[in-house]
């Protein structure tokens, strides 16, 4: 297993052969993995920040999904209203 650390806050490990998982500050940021010829670049809750034809191209949007807050909170679950009766 092989880590490797980026300009930024990421801390990056080869979890598996096409596996590499970003943490930021001990906790778990996203991930790539390498699909066919393709790198997946996934965000902490997995949701897909796209496909890229290189590695670097692929942890870079994880790096900008991590500096990006407001993006995270747009998934936040909210208490539904209550119907009117």
């Amino acid at each position: 297993m092989s880590m490797t650390t980026t300009e930024s806050s990421l801390h990056w490990k080869q979890a598996d052969d096409h596996v590499h998982v970003a943490t930021s500050h001990g906790e778990f940021a996203g991930f790539v993995e390498l699909d066919g010829a393709v790198h997946i670049g996934r965000d902490r809750i997995g949701a897909i920040l796209g496909a890229y034809a290189s590695f670097a191209d692929a942890q870079a949007a994880v790096e900008r999904a991590v500096a990006a807050p407001e993006r995270a909170r747009r998934f936040t679950l909210r208490r539904p209203r209550r119907a009117r009766v």
